[in-house]
């Protein structure tokens, strides 16, 4: 089902990055596309938000975390703190809006969202995770901002070997942690095995090259439990 959601959030004209000019004329902005909910703000919340947190238009090789760290003024809570990432995913999009851009940014998206999704079920589901979906909209435009300006290390590896390697040590996690979770009865068990398969095999086809893979492997293991 397909919901439009609203920010409360205004604009007219302000500098963005190196000689650029930020225009927004509609009443309202999309901000960003989350599955099939569209999530859109006003235009008097976003010159707001441009005012108080001008870093957003020179957001430079910052991760959300560190910008968030130094800026959280008006985004203290859980909810606010999922805001201010949306908007960081929001701002630095607009500097990364190639074709092979939103390619990547799509297959960063199926990765991060699908992981997350895994280790919710593997869980037993909580709070956490709902905040984490919103904030992986920022990690995955902060990964392609890295890949972009070939900030990640230069690491030389068999890709076909590290990948089924890294799958391979996935499904052992996931097998491991689902047996072991005694919140689901042996038939429930059975019914998420299979969709802990689906999503796996949707990471499988969407890590295409090593940058890929090792953004999927900084994010996996710098998130959640692994063990």
């Amino acid at each position: 089902m397909k919901y439009i959601l609203f920010f409360v959030l205004q604009i007219s004209c302000f500098s963005f990055g190196q000689n650029r000019t930020f225009d927004i004329s509609n009443d309202s902005i999309l901000l960003v596309k989350m599955d099939e909910n569209l999530l859109f703000v006003s235009k008097n919340k976003l010159e707001e938000v441009i005012k108080e947190h001008p870093e957003f238009l020179n957001i430079d090789y910052n991760s959300p975390d560190i910008l968030y760290a130094k800026n959280s003024k008006g985004f203290e809570s859980e909810v606010g703190q999922d805001d201010y990432y949306l908007f960081y995913a929001y701002f630095l999009s607009k500097n990364q809006n190639s074709e092979i851009d939103k390619i990547n940014r799509n297959k960063l998206l199926e990765i991060y969202t699908s992981l997350n999704r895994i280790y919710a079920l593997l869980d037993n589901g909580g709070t956490g995770f709902a905040h984490l979906y919103k904030r992986l909209y920022g990690y995955a435009e902060y990964s392609l901002l890295i890949y972009n300006n070939n900030i990640q290390d230069e690491i030389k590896v068999d890709f076909k070997q590290q990948k089924t390697l890294f799958i391979k040590n996935l499904e052992l996690i996931v097998s491991n942690r689902l047996q072991n979770e005694w919140n689901y009865s042996n038939s429930e068990k059975k019914k998420i095995q299979i969709e802990l398969n689906k999503l796996i095999e949707i990471i499988k086809k969407s890590i295409t090259d090593t940058y890929l893979l090792l953004e999927t492997q900084k994010f996996m293991f710098s998130t959640y439990q692994t063990y």
